[in-house]
């Protein structure tokens, strides 16, 4: 099973939270947390087309 993850705009629904939360050991929630505090790090900075946080 393939544990990388690619949160893309906005917020993951949550069959993708299930299933980040089945496909890693740690809990899923500080990274979503991290994920959204980086994308507003990033809100000033012109962004490429495809983008997203991954774990």
């Amino acid at each position: 099973m393939n544990n990388k993850f690619t949160i893309l705009n906005g917020t993951p629904s949550e069959k993708e939270l299930i299933a980040l939360e089945k496909a890693l050991p740690t809990p899923v929630v500080k990274k979503v947390e991290s994920a959204s505090l980086w994308r507003k790090s990033q809100i000033r900075q012109p962004l490429p087309r495809k983008w997203g946080q991954s774990f």
